[in-house]
């Protein structure tokens, strides 16, 4: 992000990871208009408003003192599955353990720029 924000353009970005790690690319996203989106845990009975600045829904949850289940925090492990029953997100990166039809990961979900409230099991 930090180079990006300098103007160094995203296919000029290379990196290495020895071990688990991520490459985040800035969203073209003017932080001071960023989205907010209301998020609602059923389970739980808990809501928060999910901001850009919160993360993932995984962390999202953890923000507000939940604790959901998780392993990995980048997609690959599946252990977040979770159940939604509205709204849409999106992935920062596409994960290699896909969830079923209704079900997303919340490691490495953040809700979609379009999506009315979301509401997740757990």
């Amino acid at each position: 992000k930090d180079l990006q924000q300098i103007g160094v353009k995203k296919n000029n970005i290379n990196s290495v990871f020895l071990g688990q790690g991520i490459l985040e690319f800035a969203n073209n996203v003017n932080p001071s208009t960023s989205q907010t989106t209301p998020v609602f845990f059923r389970k739980s009975n808990t809501s928060t408003l999910w901001t850009l600045e919160k993360g993932s829904l995984l962390e999202t949850a953890e923000s507000i003192g939940l604790t959901p289940k998780f392993s990995c925090r980048n997609g690959n492990c599946g252990k977040c599955n979770v159940t939604i029953s509205q709204g849409k997100i999106r992935y920062d990166r596409q994960p290699e353990a896909i969830p079923k039809a209704g079900e997303i990961l919340l490691c490495c979900s953040r809700p979609a720029s379009n999506s009315s409230d979301i509401i997740i099991n757990i």
